[in-house]
């Protein structure tokens, strides 16, 4: 249900966004994230704000949020390590971390990698959305 009504906001989007002009880069953009993040980061992570579960954890209002901080949730040493350091998911780091986890934190639990950068952009992009509104 959840993946549906992803799919559907994303042909609302589509379908209503101007074709021209810079906005419609930057939801197209987020409209390529979201259908990525639904294809292949839901499977673990959810994008709600009080969601934690055994896989990985919420990525609600994670851009700008400190590596390994959300309660509830069993980090690996190497995001451990991070979270100590006071490290932050700024879109440099997700970027370089999504383009190969094992590489830029070894050990951590994370075995999917985003090797494109305009879908890993357009990941980015999204989960810059999943954040309480002003």
């Amino acid at each position: 249900m959840n993946r549906f009504l992803t799919l559907a906001a994303l042909a609302v989007i589509c379908v209503t966004t101007p074709a021209f002009g810079p906005a419609f880069g930057k939801t197209t953009q987020v409209a390529l994230g979201a259908q990525i993040y639904a294809s292949k980061c839901s499977l673990c992570h959810d994008n709600s704000q009080h969601m934690v579960n055994d896989i990985g954890p919420a990525l609600f209002g994670v851009v700008g949020r400190r590596v390994g901080s959300v309660e509830g949730f069993l980090y690996t040493p190497a995001l451990r390590d991070a979270y100590d350091r006071g490290d932050t998911w700024t879109p440099a780091a997700l970027n370089k971390f999504l383009t190969n986890p094992s590489h830029v934190r070894p050990g951590t639990g994370m075995p999917y990698m985003i090797p494109n950068a305009k879908q890993r952009a357009g990941v980015i992009a999204y989960l810059k959305t999943l954040h309480e509104k002003p």
